[in-house]
């Protein structure tokens, strides 16, 4: 009998790890999609940053999401992105993004970004495609700044993996950096039209 409880026990624990194709398996700093920012920050905390927020950079296009910087001791990361609704009481995730940041070194990021990408691939039990993005950041008109990523279609939303490689122009507010992040399809659908 304790065998055949070991051997249900087991199968269904194997079932719910080999499943991991939902955006929802994936963290960061031990942050998901959908939870509540208030179980990692406070909310005197969160407000202060939703209004610096605000201030540096602005809220997405027709609608309330906003982007909120956070610093973290000992963390994987130098600095987290999250983002909100910041009329949301709960503080709802709807996207996080870790990053990372290689001064003056960009040629150290791609085979971070590489690692990475590798990392997620063996997470998810689906046989996930990358697909590859290379091109100019829209907010350089120069065109001296340039970004290559790795995207990753799932269930409920993307993950990427991407290196920023900033031109002299925007050196003093950017830092070339690699930025991991994961978005909700409800974010990505509302913020990028």
């Amino acid at each position: 009998m304790k065998s055949l409880l070991l051997i249900l026990i087991l199968t269904f624990s194997f079932q719910s790890w080999t499943k991991a194709d939902d955006i929802s398996e994936f963290q960061i700093e031990g942050m998901s999609l959908g939870e509540s920012l208030l179980k990692h920050f406070e909310d005197k905390k969160i407000k202060k940053n939703i209004e610096d927020g605000i201030k540096y950079y602005g809220r997405y296009y027709k609608n309330d999401f906003v982007d909120v910087g956070f610093t973290k001791k000992e963390s994987e990361y130098e600095f987290l992105q999250i983002t909100v609704k910041s009329k949301d009481a709960n503080y709802t995730i709807y996207a996080i993004a870790g990053t990372n940041y290689y001064k003056n070194n960009i040629k150290d990021c791609y085979p971070e970004m590489k690692r990475t990408a590798q990392e997620i691939k063996n997470i998810f039990s689906s046989k996930i495609k990358a697909k590859k993005d290379n091109r100019k950041h829209w907010a350089d008109k120069t065109g001296k700044s340039k970004f290559k990523s790795l995207n990753f279609d799932l269930d409920g939303g993307e993950i990427q993996v991407a290196c920023f490689d900033w031109g002299k122009k925007f050196e003093k507010k950017h830092t070339d950096s690699l930025m991991i992040s994961i978005k909700s399809n409800e974010f990505k659908k509302s913020a990028f039209k």
